[in-house]
């Protein structure tokens, strides 16, 4: 997260201010500090542009290809985000 932020020209302030959270919080999170709202988590994710993929990798599946075997369906980081996912 922080080589994205940095990719953008944003400061940890500047994020914070997007996300509405204090900076130590941005700290934290680029850090990898536990504890961090995954809702927020995930709006950073949204601001920053990443892409977050939910993968199976148990040994079971991955035992025949080193290819993780995608499981589940689609989900909009957004609708999450928002509130508007099931």
């Amino acid at each position: 997260m922080r080589e994205a932020r940095q990719q953008k020209g944003w400061t940890q302030v500047e994020l914070a201010k997007r996300l509405e959270v204090h900076r130590d919080w941005v700290l934290r999170l680029e850090s990898g500090a536990s504890g961090v709202a995954l809702g927020i988590v995930l709006r950073a994710l949204r601001e920053l542009g990443i892409e977050l993929q939910v993968i199976n990798n148990k040994e079971e599946n991955t035992k025949k290809s080193s290819k993780p075997k995608r499981i589940g369906v689609p989900i909009s980081i957004d609708e999450v985000v928002d509130g508007k996912g099931a």
